[in-house]
């Protein structure tokens, strides 16, 4: 559960467990009130409890970034844990923040490694459809995460995957829907191009040889140019406060990522990753 607190000239944010588009409008705008309301200088983002965060969250840190610096202000991430501090270097953030990390993370050893043949591993296929409201990005995550448990993946794979989905998700709603059935900056419905799609995202995930392949697709408004949206730091919709981070994201987190994208007719986000994954998983010799 998100907090806020002043003390002296430093406005505390207690970050809740997940951080993503849903999450990220209220902590900026209950942010930004308490900073012109109290006149602070500095202000504290504290990941204690985070076990989750995607570009929304760097979109949240760097717009209270650029409140506060103009006056010489400074920005605070405190109780990172591993996961959180890597999303905050790949991102950059680290070079105008100060981090300090909450405590050494005991690492999960990954079991034996599959057979480099990949004989007789099992397959597994789902799909689902939902509809395109920022609500349902948490459950995306947590469905492929439940998805590829069987797997044993590493608390980093895990993460990887959960981070990788919930972007490529956003995008569809926020980007391939205009978000016209979740809330904009200000709670706001957008009536573009909801009376010519369906409003849903779907999500298929394939496992094979140890080896996911995750499909999200939407029947949006397309991209025209899918090499310039793929482009670092690069939003359609900066008054979201977008860190454009989402496709880097996507590429960093997963072995592969591929774009298909038509003007007026959707975008299909395909990626895959090789999982370390135990002897258990393989199915019984003769089988």
């Amino acid at each position: 559960m998100e907090d806020f607190k002043v003390i002296d000239d430093y406005l505390c944010v207690k970050l809740p467990e997940e951080i993503d588009h849903h999450k990220s409008a209220y902590i900026s705008e209950n942010a930004d009130r308490l900073i012109l309301a109290e006149q602070v200088s500095n202000v504290v983002f504290d990941f204690e409890d985070t076990r989750f965060m995607d570009s929304s969250g760097i979109g949240v840190i760097m717009g209270r970034y650029r409140k506060i610096s103009c006056f010489g202000g400074k920005v605070f991430a405190i109780h990172a844990d591993r996961q959180i501090k890597r999303i905050l270097t790949m991102s950059g953030l680290t070079r105008i923040i100060e981090s300090k990390r909450r405590k050494k993370m005991i690492e999960i050893k990954p079991q034996e490694v599959c057979e480099k043949t990949g004989k007789g591993f099992m397959k597994n296929e789902m799909s689902m459809e939902f509809d395109a409201i920022s609500n349902n990005e948490s459950f995306a995550r947590v469905a492929v995460a439940a998805f590829v448990t069987h797997l044993n993946p590493t608390l980093e794979e895990l993460s990887d995957i959960k981070t990788a989905v919930s972007e490529a998700v956003t995008n569809a709603i926020l980007h391939g829907y205009e978000n016209v059935y979740g809330y904009g900056r200000h709670g706001e419905v957008r009536p573009v191009c909801c009376k010519i799609r369906d409003g849903k995202v779907y999500l298929r995930c394939r496992i094979e040889n140890g080896v996911l392949y995750i499909e999200v697709e939407d029947k949006g408004v397309g991209m025209e140019n899918v090499d310039k949206a793929m482009e670092p730091m690069y939003t359609s919709k900066p008054e979201l406060e977008r860190s454009g981070m989402g496709f880097s994201f996507m590429e960093a987190f997963m072995d592969e990522l591929e774009v298909e994208s038509t003007p007026l007719v959707g975008t299909i986000v395909r990626m895959k990753k090789k999982l370390k994954c135990g002897d258990w998983v393989k199915m019984p010799e003769g089988e």
